[in-house]
């Protein structure tokens, strides 16, 4: 790892593939790389992947499966970080919420700076869980 990313699909996909190979994760079954961490309860997935023709890094932070958590809010200060703008979807084949940032590759000048857009995103879903936690029911949607 050379520390340093040159804003390129290939850089990024480099990079991702030796974070795998780190990990010792079976990537085998993808054709971009997909970097899986767990961070505290979040589980994150990240990888490359096109929008608008652009290349990005799109993080995907999967929140536990909870049936206590009012459906659909999220609160509106927490939807947009220094990287972008997070969405909050509910998945419903696994029962709970993802949150996804798309942060385009030109966007990264290092690879520390992907770690930390993953543990952004991580530490982003886990104050929402908080929150959501604390809040009655019945949120909105």
């Amino acid at each position: 790892m050379t520390g340093e990313l040159d804003g390129s699909l290939a850089g990024m996909t480099r990079f991702l593939r030796e974070m795998v190979d780190l990990a010792e994760q079976a990537d085998a079954a993808h054709t971009a790389p997909v970097l899986e961490l767990r961070l505290g309860a979040i589980a994150t997935s990240s990888t490359v992947t096109l929008r608008d023709a652009l290349p990005c890094l799109t993080i995907v932070a999967t929140l536990p499966r909870s049936e206590q958590l009012p459906y659909g809010c999220w609160p509106p200060a927490a939807l947009t970080a220094a990287d972008g703008a997070t969405e909050l979807l509910w998945q419903a084949d696994n029962g709970c919420h993802v949150a996804i940032r798309t942060i385009p590759i030109a966007d990264f000048s290092d690879e520390p700076g992907v770690l930390d857009a993953i543990m952004a995103l991580a530490d982003q879903a886990a104050a929402w869980l908080a929150a959501a936690k604390t809040r009655p029911s019945g949120g909105t949607r």
